[in-house]
């Protein structure tokens, strides 16, 4: 399960059960993936490779997950999760970097002994709207047959109330010590989501929302 189910509320494991939830999203061969929400467009780049694997809206909340061509929910070694919803988790005004570091606070809990994390970008997109990028590390999580090290990307984008949350998921054999955390890898993974933009859904646009390039 991604990072970003393990540590929010349970309204979000709520969603992730909820049956007959609308499914917005859009792709094209590329894959220009297109996430209408709230009167706004999120538009980044599905990595080559991955498939949908679901996606649920209830309320002011969103969530998509992605995986490897192949590869399920019970057997996976990288995720993709897109996170939207209104306000920060706390109910307070949170900046990108504010909410990824209170992401990795609670990630950490996890793994305390085998804990790693470094940002990666702490910026704007050419829109203006604030962005932050973090690589987060476990040595070890789980136990038995499920334990396992993993890495995230965590990308954070904020515009108004909203939050728009990218999560990038490599698992890896575990460790007894905090990993290495593979910047160059994940500075180059950063760069495959590119372009990410935020805009306004203009009235009554459809597919493929070409107002939004």
């Amino acid at each position: 399960m991604s990072l970003a189910l393990r540590f929010r509320p349970l309204a979000l494991l709520a969603l992730l059960a909820c049956a007959g939830s609308s499914a917005p999203s859009w792709a094209e061969p590329g894959s220009r993936t297109v996430i209408p929400l709230h009167g706004q467009l999120l538009v980044f780049q599905q990595p080559a490779g991955f498939v949908l694997l679901g996606e649920q809206q209830q309320g002011g909340l969103y969530l998509r997950e992605a995986l490897p061509e192949g590869e399920d929910r019970g057997n996976w070694t990288q995720m993709l999760t897109v996170l939207v919803h209104r306000g920060s988790p706390d109910g307070l005004e949170a900046s990108p970097g504010a909410l990824v570091r209170g992401l990795a606070a609670a990630y950490q809990q996890a793994c305390p002994r085998s804990f790693a994390t470094r940002t990666l970008a702490d910026a704007a997109l050419p829109e203006g709207h604030p962005l932050h990028a973090a690589v987060l590390g476990c040595g070890a999580l789980g136990e038995g047959a499920q334990r396992r090290g993993e890495q995230v990307l965590v990308v954070s984008i904020k515009r108004a109330e909203l939050y728009f949350t990218l999560q990038w998921t490599e698992r890896a054999a575990a460790l007894e010590q905090a990993p290495v955390l593979a910047m160059e890898q994940w500075a180059a993974r950063f760069q495959q989501l590119a372009p990410l933009k935020v805009c306004d859904r203009l009235p009554g646009e459809r597919a493929p929302y070409a107002s939004c390039r």
